[in-house]
């Protein structure tokens, strides 16, 4: 692949290299990492050497964290 192509790649807006997607998380790269492997969060799309993921992939991953949190209710209480 070219260097024209991969300079593309990494300044597309919607595209994200494994730094930039740790920090608009907020996670380490680690966290990232644990995140893939569980299947919680999509893994990256290889081109040469670096990962990318889409702007579209990181929404998502946050509409689904949230989803719970909004859908939530609370519990009847229980009278003894």
């Amino acid at each position: 692949m070219s260097t024209e192509t991969l300079s593309i790649l990494s300044t597309t807006p919607n595209r994200m290299k494994k730094a930039d997607v740790c920090v608009e998380l907020g996670v380490s790269p680690r966290t990232l990492d644990n995140l893939v492997l569980r299947n919680e969060f999509p893994p990256g799309v290889r081109i040469g050497k670096w990962c990318y993921w889409s702007a579209k992939a990181i929404d998502n991953f946050r509409e689904r964290a949230f989803k719970m949190q909004e859908n939530w209710s609370p519990m009847a209480s229980r009278r003894r």
